[in-house]
């Protein structure tokens, strides 16, 4: 009995929306879309890094790979991170082999133990001196990205901003064809879209031996991140009158 009641509250829903679609359609509308940008400067750098040891003898392989770990959990201290700062993955144990030119797997090469660790850096100022730690202690492959902790605060903000640049939008068409903006009758939203901004705002990676390429443009630093774009897109109809 409880399948079937279900069953049909999901059937009317069904046909409740069918109804409301043929309704708009039946009316005299307009359809437009709404775009805002909001920026924010990034306040944390998240920090992936790689680290990983081979050696046909899998205990020397996983030797060395802890002691590398280890080097950078010794970090925590000089870089001032608080707990949930730093996170080790899981140890990854794979086998490799030689392969010939058509790349049928040959003979057996060497163990490969690999691990991730993520460290989460707030004192921008101090990239530098975190790159030059984990390279130094560790040397494992860097990477890096920006990311805000007030996101989705400026995302609600920026939705309410696009809502209204759709209406705005929508009034002005409705004037010209001589005809006035009734009340809205649908408003879809559009997956948020992150664009970095210029000057190093933009999130990156690099491995050991390349050259970030950025400039210094602020005493004591060679980096200096831009703000991040946060853009959102809303579509709306609303009825002319």
């Amino acid at each position: 009995m409880k399948t079937k009641l279900t069953l049909c509250a999901c059937v009317m829903v069904a046909l409740s929306a069918l109804a409301a679609e043929k309704d708009i359609a039946n009316r005299r509308t307009i359809s437009v879309s709404g775009t805002a940008v909001a920026h924010t400067p990034p306040d944390v750098i998240a920090w992936t890094l790689e680290i990983s040891d081979s050696d046909k003898d899998m205990l020397a392989a996983k030797r060395r790979n802890d002691q590398r770990v280890k080097a950078i959990l010794g970090l925590r201290k000089d870089l001032g991170l608080k707990e949930g700062d730093l996170e080790t993955g899981q140890v990854r144990i794979g086998r490799e082999y030689e392969q010939d030119q058509q790349g049928h797997q040959g003979a057996f090469k060497h163990f490969t133990i690999s691990r991730t660790m993520l460290v989460r850096q707030h004192d921008l100022e101090r990239f530098d001196q975190f790159l030059e730690k984990f390279v130094a202690s560790a040397q494992p492959d860097v990477y890096f990205e920006f990311q805000s902790t007030r996101i989705q605060e400026v995302r609600a903000e920026t939705r309410l901003k696009a809502l209204q640049a759709a209406r705005e939008k929508a009034a002005a068409l409705a004037k010209v064809v001589g005809a006035n903006l009734g009340k809205v009758v649908k408003v879809d939203e559009h997956v948020p879209i992150f664009v970095h901004g210029s000057g190093g705002g933009g999130g990156g990676g690099l491995r050991l031996g390349v050259d970030p390429g950025f400039e210094a443009d602020a005493p004591g630093g060679t980096f200096v991140p831009g703000p991040m774009d946060v853009r959102v897109t809303i579509y709306a109809a609303f009825e002319l009158e």
